[in-house]
């Protein structure tokens, strides 16, 4: 049942945070009801007899895959003037990030933009490698190196009013419109789903899309700094360095920000957008 199935999800990622010996060799554990199993990424260091201990312990709840390669945080459209949108590069001494949202309102009416946690820095600028204008300072940032969370985010701000401006950047640079935060129901196993990273935007010359593949996933990041829980994770491969922050979404649904990518698994990696509101107290703007 899925009651079961939860349960199997909820102490395959007390494995992974609580780094125990099966933990340290989970690169992924995520809800897959569409298998009616909870799968289960192992790296290719993990002895046998602990495999075997998995399969034991959960039988046919567990669907297990080998991966050679874990979660890659991607800490980057280069848009140095105007109003702040997702999809446009912000960076910081650290490096290059996107944009997820340029308008997220707080519980003291200030308004933020969204990017990842772990791009972290402390002064931000719009545009990559600091080239536009100063936009803010982060706020609230949730990324705790050898912690976990389930969002991996933080606002930068607060914004100047003529920063302030709801939108992502998509195809050809046009700007679309989300509508409203999606819930969970509208990011289940098989729903389409869109991002508009910077680098991407920029090395493609369009957005990637593709499927949701769990709605309640553990991602432990490949550096064992941060494992992000309740994640969403998609079949979206090609996604670089400089694209952590970028909103995916669904029609008018603003779905989450990119958090890493898998790369052996070809699969990525959000927090989900109703997490971000949560933990940073407030509310996109549409």
């Amino acid at each position: 049942s899925l009651q079961e199935l939860t349960q199997v999800q909820d102490q395959l990622t007390s494995e992974i945070t609580g780094r125990s010996s099966l933990g340290r060799h989970i690169t992924e554990s995520s809800l897959t009801p569409q298998y009616n199993a909870v799968t289960v990424a192992l790296d290719t260091t993990v002895p046998s007899a602990q495999v075997a201990q998995l399969s034991a312990r959960y039988g046919s709840r567990v669907r297990i895959i080998r991966t050679s390669q874990g979660w890659v945080p991607q800490s980057s459209r280069d848009i140095e003037s105007g109003p702040i949108h997702g999809g446009i590069y912000v960076s910081s001494a650290l490096g290059n990030c996107t944009f997820g949202s340029g308008d997220f309102l707080n519980g003291a009416g200030q308004h933020y933009s969204i990017t990842a946690g772990h791009c972290r820095g402390s002064n931000f600028y719009q545009g990559k490698n600091q080239a536009g204008p100063f936009v803010g300072q982060d706020h609230g940032n949730h990324y705790v190196s050898g912690g976990s969370s389930n969002c991996d985010c933080m606002g930068v701000g607060p914004l100047a009013a003529d920063k302030v401006a709801t939108g992502v950047l998509v195809n050809n640079n046009a700007l679309f419109h989300y509508t409203h935060t999606a819930g969970k129901s509208e990011q289940e196993p098989g729903t389409p789903i869109c991002m508009s990273g910077a680098v991407e935007y920029e090395t493609y010359g369009h957005i990637l899309c593709g499927v949701v593949v769990s709605d309640e996933a553990a991602v432990p990041y490949t550096d064992a700094t941060f494992t992000l829980i309740d994640a969403t994770t998609t079949n979206i491969s090609g996604t670089f360095a400089g694209d952590s922050g970028a909103p995916y979404g669904n029609g008018g649904a603003f779905i989450g920000i990119h958090a890493a990518l898998n790369p052996d698994l070809g699969e990525t990696a959000l927090t989900k957008a109703y997490n971000v509101a949560a933990a940073l107290g407030g509310n996109f703007q549409y």
